[in-house]
């Protein structure tokens, strides 16, 4: 089981409010405009019984809390950079979701607004504005590489080189995807989002999570996922969650829009299905929506990221 806040390990905290990361820009800046790069990676620094303080993983900056509520990352690693830990209830269920609160300044939490700005410290509680997914990345300085957030969806590296699963999926093909470790949810789309959902018997359901194989939009060794109710609309990625999206024709929709089969992570003979664009990512569930994620050589991830291919959930 991973300690997220083990002395060393470096964590990433995903706003509730604005569905991005906490981040630390190069002046000191502290937004929720983040990914999970070098700006919104933080190095865990234990301070004491359920408190922490952060340091960016370029070591220039550690996240605080400054007189007047003023969140900001120009501390040293002095006592405004403390905090205690709030684990919400549901943590030991699997939603990994936390407040800090000041040591320095009691009552006051590391705040952001939905439009991901800054929030005062001193008007933020344990709310939304206040709550955080943590995101675990590693432990230690091989996990310090990550992409630099230069805008808002991150430059990507080289795509990934052709491989497949112990079992081919066939182009055209249509089928399901079963959750390894949720063996009553499926892969599906709801409201445009990319959830994996507990089935439920209904037409739509059965309709939204059934899927045609196609080659891949951005090469041809990998394989897209469209909708069959939605034909034109393939399941995407887009700063880091999967989303059912009609193709726009662009590269980037492309490469968004590839994946390849993969050996399962917690089972060889299932399949975990890799971005074509950020190698080394892949599909998982976490609290239910879908997303890529880097693994992080943990059961829990790989669990998450294994699939059982089987028949259409619609016949």
């Amino acid at each position: 089981m991973v300690k997220y806040f083990q002395d060393g390990n470096v964590i990433v905290l995903r706003s509730v409010a604005s569905g991005k990361s906490l981040r630390i820009m190069p002046d000191g800046q502290v937004n929720g405009h983040g990914e999970q790069g070098h700006l919104a990676r933080f190095i865990v620094h234990k301070a004491g019984k359920k408190t922490i303080k952060l340091q960016n993983i370029q070591k220039e900056h550690w996240l605080r809390i400054h007189e007047h509520g003023r969140l900001e990352g120009l501390g040293k690693g002095g006592e405004f950079c403390a905090f205690r830990i709030h684990k919400h209830d549901g943590w030991k269920k699997g939603e990994k979701i936390v407040s800090l609160e000041s040591i320095k300044f009691p009552g006051q939490f590391v705040g952001i607004l939905p439009d991901g700005h800054a929030k005062p410290a001193h008007d933020t509680k344990q709310g939304p504005h206040g709550s955080y997914e943590v995101i675990y990345i590693g432990h230690g300085h091989e996990h310090h590489n990550a992409p630099h957030e230069h805008e808002h969806h991150p430059h990507p590296p080289a795509s990934a080189p052709p491989s497949h699963a112990p079992h081919e999926i066939a182009h055209g093909r249509v089928v399901s995807f079963r959750s390894l470790n949720y063996p009553d949810y499926y892969i599906r789309h709801k409201n445009a989002e990319g959830w994996a959902d507990k089935i439920d018997g209904s037409d739509l359901f059965n309709h939204d999570s059934s899927w045609r194989v196609v080659p891949g939009l951005a090469d041809p060794h990998g394989i897209s996922f469209e909708a069959t109710n939605y034909p034109g609309y393939y399941l995407r990625h887009q700063n880091w969650e999967l989303f059912a999206h009609k193709s726009d024709g662009s590269d980037l929709f492309r490469k968004d829009a590839t994946f390849y089969a993969r050996p399962g992570h917690a089972q060889r003979d299932l399949t975990s299905f890799e971005s074509s664009n950020y190698p080394g990512h892949f599909i998982r569930h976490q609290n239910g929506r879908l997303r890529i994620s880097p693994d992080d050589h943990t059961p829990l991830f790989h669990a998450d990221a294994t699939w059982t291919v089987v028949a259409p959930n619609h016949h």
